[in-house]
């Protein structure tokens, strides 16, 4: 099991923009996938491989609570943590009020 904290990501209605030919990442989106990438480079999680259980924790805001999931999973992918999120077994999502960042726990499914 590892966790470790995010600062919280855009939603995923702010994730992707229409350009010409197609979909593309928002700058916003951009933005938080390197910043993201240097706090997990700081925190240095160990990746679980295989089936695997998620759990998001995310500080009160005004969007819907599902909409945070997309950009954590596709970031775990991207930094290696978890082989495909074809692999979720279960995905726990809530929110803490008294959280100033989300907080992401990934453990081997059972």
């Amino acid at each position: 099991m590892t966790t470790f904290l995010l600062t919280c990501p855009p939603s995923v209605n702010g994730l992707f923009a229409n350009a010409k030919h197609g979909r593309v990442k928002t700058k916003k989106y951009r933005d938080w996938i390197e910043q993201a990438g240097w706090e997990l480079k700081t925190q240095r999680p160990t990746p679980v491989s295989g089936d695997y259980e998620l759990e998001i924790v995310v500080p009160r805001t005004r969007g819907d609570l599902d909409n945070y999931c997309k950009a954590v999973s596709d970031l775990l992918v991207t930094h290696k943590l978890i082989d495909d999120d074809v692999h979720a077994r279960k995905i726990i999502l809530s929110r803490d009020d008294r959280a100033d960042a989300v907080t992401v726990t990934i453990s081997k499914a059972a």
